[in-house]
């Protein structure tokens, strides 16, 4: 597939072959997007998930320049690498790896829950300081919060069954809410 333009799913879409590069423009998602492949795929425009999304394991590679992530419904992409510019204003997990070149920003309505462990979180730029949002580590294995590039999170959740261990001097706009250990310990800078 190479769709340059929207791809609207309003019914079922069930992805179950591996062959082929699949390539999309904007994605729209009303209806249920399942990946039971989990096949990779390129998204050069805007995701807007409003249905059911079941990623798969395949990596979802986002490539367009100012770029939006939006959704009426929280949903997870197990894999993401950023090579382009994306802001998200939706309620997104990214569970297993977030990697790539690019720059990931989060809107004032955006909320991401990161699952990922350190050596998964590998995005060049992370920008998290926006007035209202939402960052919460969830993960269930030892997690290292990040210090956003744009210098501050707004509100930032500690979350999960595991240890988080800030990474350096972390500035927090708004509120924190820890509800598993988080390890201060200035030796961890």
């Amino acid at each position: 597939w190479n769709v340059t333009g929207t791809s609207t799913v309003n019914g079922q879409l069930n992805i179950a072959s591996v062959s082929g590069t699949k390539i999309l423009g904007n994605l729209t998602v009303n209806g249920n997007w399942n990946n039971v492949s989990n096949e990779a795929f390129t998204i050069t425009g805007n995701l807007d998930v409003n249905g059911v999304f079941t990623s798969g394991t395949g990596i979802y590679s986002l490539t367009g320049a100012a770029k939006t992530i939006t959704g009426t419904v929280p949903f997870t992409i197990q894999n993401v690498s950023t090579t382009g510019t994306y802001t998200n204003f939706a309620n997104l997990t990214i569970s297993t790896v977030f990697s790539g070149t690019g720059t990931f920003s989060q809107a004032s309505t955006g909320i991401l829950n990161i699952g990922v462990s350190p050596i998964s979180f590998t995005i060049t730029t992370f920008n998290a300081s926006a007035a209202g949002n939402n960052v919460n580590y969830t993960g269930t294995a030892a997690q290292n919060v990040r210090i956003p590039n744009d210098g501050a999170y707004h509100h930032l959740g500690i979350n999960g069954s595991s240890t988080k261990f800030l990474a350096g001097i972390t500035n927090i706009n708004g509120n924190i809410n820890i509800t598993s250990t988080l390890d201060v310990t200035a030796a961890n800078f």
